[in-house]
């Protein structure tokens, strides 16, 4: 059907109906707003009833006399029809949905909130028919751009829960809780106290609260959850309800727990089996609303022998194998396909949840574009239903805006080329003169990856990722958009935010740091080192850019971050050495202890500087520190603790922050045993009261992870087993998160009895939390303790204690 001619005599009309929906009249308003973009003529919108007999664009099925099949949800229909052309779509977005996808056919891009292409067009001529259902039910894609403007996430079709499309614009399909969700339905804080049956009983250990999850065999916690999911559903807005565990280990082992997994062959038994008997109760009240879940760490593997519940949606999260690499075409993610099709047989439900960029490194441009152009396609191919792609959605994040764009018009067609969306944004968001540059860069980047090269979203850029003859030709590629762009202001200041991603890039990829005799040494990545970083400084600051990585706060701070690799140098370790214990201690570096080696055993017991885990300021060893309260943290203070004395085995050092605290610590070997014990006084120098929570971290390498036993002092004074060894196959899991009435009386710590050596930390103060983390991949255990807070008046300071003890034995 031909509009032009139409349009330019005044004898084309929109029309709703009498009682159209208030998103239908939207439609219809956006409609006209673009023809007449498009055309230059204004096209009136009327009801139905009133037409002056002239050709209509008939919006909504209330402006159809027989509208034909009911469409399903999201679906959307366009057909001209002797003199009239049917603009419809199922569910309550559908009907935009459509009049967006005719714009689209017209050649209108909604790029970014602030920027669209509107082409002026001599011929306007409609697609004859055209019907499509979305590739994905549920659409989601986790960036700033995509959430920051509703408006924006309609016309890209996202309609998942983050997005918050309110009604007004199709509405949402609202999930809350939106994931890890055991203790928000069923409160350690309101039933532990009283009922702590309700929660993981883990043999050797009794009933795990904090750190734990949810015994899902107790007919009571059937109950509460069921509760739980129907006060959410009452909400219009919920369209699912997450019922899935906390993001940590320690299911339930009791006897009924246990039986139904092993059964199942999986941890997923028993949750699948709740979420049936929820959604068995929930779906009487309220049918189309549904109960979700994950296939997360330790539930990853499918169970067999049970069948989810029509109204239950699984989720898979794909997280362990390369980002780099499609799907199928990395031996890396064969795993993760065999798991996504053995979980088809158990789930007619079954979305993914894939992770899209560097959450350590946000800023760091993220070579997956060749896995986005494959797997999109190929997991709607593999019968997924939704797709949550999950970006880090922070202002600044590299090519953010690009991919809040080309995910959406993915996710809603799957057919459309992920390059060809990236081109068009390109073009569309930096201009046409820089594009062609940019697309090479992106290219160039992409490229250099050899087949053996496997990303990770924790990757660091430093282990490979990029090599130098990349980052110069990527360099020299920008460097030509930007004076391709001339003097277009706009286009220019959209430059200069990839340029800050590519200072940020240049500064990371560096491998600063390693173990050399009797110091570490630091290699800047050039000369230019300082300069640089300078420039991204300055960048944060231009764009509002405030988060640079996902954890922890304090790496958050450039400075903090990076500055301390921006000059190649020795740093020298002080060693101290008796009869049973050898140490070497960085003052420059945190002020941590870089070794410690039991003399019996010949074993040290912490990790050296290693490109796997050079994660600053997890690097190696023990650090102490202070946290202050709003999330500034002085624990990883590079370049600023000195060294004031020493003799054979003892040392002091001292560090002062910002004229308002000063530390001063000694550390002494034992005399009679392995191990150091270390007397911190923290001095407050400033004209007001500070609060202030010593802590500490612990990055240890001792053996298999499987054969670490993590242990707690408890308040009768025995010790009590918490945790023996990694059991879920997850790359990274938390083991032991101790808080509350949970917390050790004092000590707490691992033994390997392999080994036969392990390390007890006892600490003076009362503590706040304890916890410990296994790293899989690289075979390291991260753990941490923090002290309660405690005010320091003004000229006064605090004593804070602790002990590291090495053992040879189990203590229980």
């Amino acid at each position: 059907m031909r509009l032009d001619h139409l349009l330019a005599e005044g004898l084309l009309e929109i029309q709703i109906g009498e009682d159209a929906p208030a998103i239908d009249r939207l439609a219809a308003q956006e409609l006209a707003t673009y023809l007449e973009a498009l055309s230059g003529h204004v096209v009136p919108v009327g009801e139905c009833g009133t037409s002056l007999g002239a050709p209509r664009l008939l919006v909504g099925d209330a402006a159809v006399e027989s509208p034909g099949a009911r469409l399903a949800e999201d679906e959307i229909h366009l057909e001209a029809v002797n003199n009239d052309y049917i603009i419809r779509g199922g569910g309550p977005r559908g009907t935009l949905y459509a009049v967006y996808e005719l714009l689209e056919a017209l050649g209108i891009r909604w790029f970014h909130p602030e920027e669209s292409f509107i082409p002026r067009l001599a011929a306007i001529v409609l697609p004859r028919e055209v019907r499509r259902r979305p590739s994905f039910e549920y659409r989601e894609a986790h960036w700033y751009t995509a959430y920051s403007d509703t408006t924006f996430a309609a016309r890209l079709r996202y309609n998942g829960s983050m997005a918050k499309v309110p009604p007004s614009h199709g509405g949402h399909w609202g999930w809350e809780p939106y994931v890890h969700s055991f203790f928000s339905a069923v409160p350690p804080a309101t039933y532990a106290a009283t009922h702590p049956e309700y929660y993981s009983y883990r043999r050797g250990q009794g009933r795990v609260i904090h750190g734990g999850q949810l015994c899902l065999s107790n007919p009571e916690v059937i109950d509460i959850l069921t509760a739980f999911a129907l006060k959410q559903m009452a909400k219009p807005l919920v369209r699912i309800v997450d019922l899935s565990q906390m993001d940590h280990a320690n299911p339930c082992e009791c006897p009924s727990c246990a039986a139904t997994d092993q059964a199942a062959g999986s941890h997923a038994g028993s949750i699948i089996a709740m979420c049936n008997e929820v959604a068995a109760r929930t779906s009487k009240v309220y049918p189309d609303k549904s109960i979700g879940t994950l296939a997360y760490t330790y539930t990853l593997k499918p169970p067999h022998g049970i069948q989810a519940h029509p109204n239950v949606i699984v989720r898979l999260c794909h997280m362990n194998g390369c980002d780099t690499h499609p799907l199928n075409g990395c031996e890396r993610n064969r795993a993760f396909l065999d798991t996504l099709q053995a979980w088809h047989q158990v789930a007619k439900r079954l979305y993914v949840w894939d992770y899209v960029t560097n959450f350590q490194h946000a800023l760091c441009f993220h070579p997956n574009f060749a896995a986005l152009r494959t797997d999109i396609r190929l997991l709607r191919d593999a019968g997924v239903s939704g797709l949550f792609l999950q970006g880090f959605a922070e202002k600044g994040v590299a090519f953010e805006e690009l991919h809040s764009y080309a995910m959406g018009r993915c996710l809603w067609d799957a057919d459309r080329d992920y390059h060809a969306e990236v081109r068009d944004f390109l073009s569309g968001y930096y201009g046409d003169d820089a594009a062609p540059h940019l697309w090479e860069m992106i290219q160039l980047l992409q490229g250099g990856n050899s087949p053996d090269f496997h990303l990770h979203l924790y990757r660091h850029p430093h282990q490979g990722t990029f090599q130098p003859a990349q980052l110069h030709g990527a360099q020299d590629c920008l460097d030509r958009a930007i004076a391709a762009a001339g003097e277009n202001e706009k286009h220019r200041r959209r430059l200069d935010q990839v340029a800050l991603w590519m200072d940020f890039t240049r500064m990371a990829t560096s491998s600063p740091l390693a173990l050399r005799g009797q110091s570490l040494h630091i290699q800047a990545a050039d000369q230019d080192a300082p300069r640089r970083h300078h420039q991204v400084r300055q960048g944060l600051k231009r764009f509002g850019i405030t988060k640079i990585c996902e954890y922890p706060t304090s790496m958050n701070d450039l400075d903090t971050a990076w500055g301390w690799s921006l000059h190649t140098r020795d740093l020298p370790l002080t060693l101290l050495d008796n009869a049973y214990t050898h140490l070497a201690l960085s003052p420059e570096l945190n002020g941590s202890i870089c070794c410690l080696r039991d003399k019996d055993t010949g074993i040290d017991i912490l990790c050296k500087p290693d490109p796997e885990i050079l994660h600053y300021p997890y690097i190696a060893g023990i650090v102490e520190g202070v946290d202050l309260p709003g999330g500034a943290a002085f624990l990883h203070e590079f370049d600023r603790w000195k060294l004031v004395d020493a003799g054979d085995t003892w040392a002091t050092i001292s560090i002062a922050l910002d004229g308002k605290l000063s530390m001063e610590r000694r550390l002494s070997l034992l005399p009679d045993s392995p191990g150091v014990q270390m007397s911190t006084v923290i001095t407050n120098h400033a004209e007001e009261p500070l609060q202030v929570s010593p802590h500490v971290f612990l990055i240890l390498r001792a053996g298999e992870l499987a054969d670490i036993h993590f242990f707690k002092r408890t308040a009768a004074g025995d010790y009590r087993p918490l945790q023996n060894g990694m059991r879920s196959g997850a790359n990274q899991e938390q083991w032991v998160s101790l808080s509350g009435d949970d917390l050790p009386a004092g000590q707490w710590g691992f033994f390997n009895p392999i080994l036969r050596i392990g390390l007890m930390e006892e600490v003076a103060g009362p503590i706040a939390f304890c916890g410990s983390n296994g790293h899989l991949d690289t075979g390291h255990v991260l753990a941490e303790t923090l002290l309660r807070p405690t005010i320091i008046e003004p000229g006064g300071h605090i004593v804070s204690d602790r002990t590291f003890t090495i053992l040879h034995d189990m203590p229980y």
